[in-house]
């Protein structure tokens, strides 16, 4: 008998995730799905320092994403699919900046 909380993790699955901020590429990372199948770009956006724009979803390493504007910080992948996100640097003065931009 196979352990259920394995078998629930690999249905979960990974999203390989590739952000470009600003013309910097960051190293790829691995970003679980949540329960939904949904990938929550909220805490990663914080976590990188982005302020996430743009988004694609491709089943393969892709050297030109079609990328459409990023409209929820939700999004539906399914296991081992690669997302693309791109955004301006958000440095830690963000609030400051958009106060007095």
């Amino acid at each position: 008998a196979a352990s259920g909380t394995r078998a629930s993790n690999s249905e979960i699955g990974v999203a390989f995730v590739h952000v470009k901020k600003g013309n910097k590429e960051l190293p790829t990372l691995e970003q679980p799905r949540n329960s939904a199948g949904k990938l929550e770009l909220l805490a990663l956006q914080q976590q990188l320092g982005v302020d996430l724009d743009s988004v694609a979803v491709e089943n393969a390493v892709c050297s030109k994403p079609a990328y459409k504007p990023l409209r929820s910080f939700n999004i539906e992948v399914a296991p081992n699919q690669h997302v693309y996100l791109r955004g301006k640097a958000a440095g830690p003065h963000w609030l400051i900046d958009a106060l007095f931009s």
